[in-house]
């Protein structure tokens, strides 16, 4: 489990009201040789041959600065290279997320970045999926890779969709 260096971040937070660590991109972290997962700052922190972004309208609500240098970015990588959708929090994620995701993945060489507005819950369940579809992964290590601060939590909606997924793709 990765953690990042919350000293003095106690009320400390960027212009979308989340913690200044998360904009900073202080959760970014690599899962695997390819795969990398984090919040809504990490895309300026890694440069990714694809991007998975799963909070594209959260983000432009509540950080419109932060929405434009990401649509700079996207802008960068091909059209082919990139899956921006909005998937609100907490919710199942539909299997077309994953399918998506994985066709992505298997077409790019070099990084991937998997992104949502924190890092820790969309994006982890769909990092999660990634690894036990392309490196066949138990749950529990998975799990332990995507693992951020207890989240996702094991039983949640985004990762007991990805769990549904990967069961129906065996």
């Amino acid at each position: 489990m990765v953690s990042p260096d919350l000293t003095g971040s106690t009320g400390s937070t960027g212009p979308s009201g989340y913690p200044r660590w998360i904009h900073e991109g202080s959760c970014l972290r690599q899962v695997s040789e390819r795969l990398h997962v984090g919040g809504m700052g990490a895309f300026e922190r890694i440069a990714c041959a694809a991007w998975i972004d799963l909070a594209e309208d959260e983000i432009r609500a509540t950080a419109p600065a932060l929405a434009n240098r990401r649509d700079r970015l996207a802008m960068r990588l091909a059209p082919e290279h990139r899956l921006r959708v909005q998937v609100e929090d907490g919710r199942i994620l539909p299997p077309w997320v994953f399918d998506r995701s994985l066709a992505l993945v298997t077409s790019t060489r070099g990084p991937v970045l998997v992104s949502c507005a924190v890092g820790i819950s969309r994006s982890a369940s769909v990092a999660y999926a990634l690894l036990r579809a392309l490196d066949g992964l138990s749950h529990d290590e998975a799990y332990g890779r995507v693992e951020f601060e207890g989240w996702p939590r094991k039983s949640g909606s985004p990762l007991t969709s990805a769990r549904a997924w990967v069961e129906g793709r065996q």
